[in-house]
């Protein structure tokens, strides 16, 4: 009988970390609903800037470069 409060903290320790460790899981695993957005920009330099390179807002990605083209001679149009 001298174990039996050692057991039961061990017990409710692994069930709450079994369990924020499934929320964690499911959390990141969890799908965007809904569609998505497209939007371009001019700039008047891009430099350094390639296709599939990231955007991101307060370093979270958001989303990535699609298409970057040249329009009135002298800006990139980025989607």
């Amino acid at each position: 009988m001298k174990f039996r409060g050692p057991l039961i903290a061990l017990t409710v320790f692994m069930v709450v970390a079994l369990a924020l460790t499934w929320l964690v899981y499911a959390t990141l695993r969890r799908d965007v609903s809904g569609g998505t957005t497209s939007y371009s920009a001019i700039f008047s330099d891009a430099y350094g800037l390639r296709e599939s390179d990231d955007v991101r807002m307060a370093g979270v990605r958001v989303g990535r470069v699609e298409k970057i083209e040249l329009v009135n001679n002298n800006q990139a149009k980025v989607d």
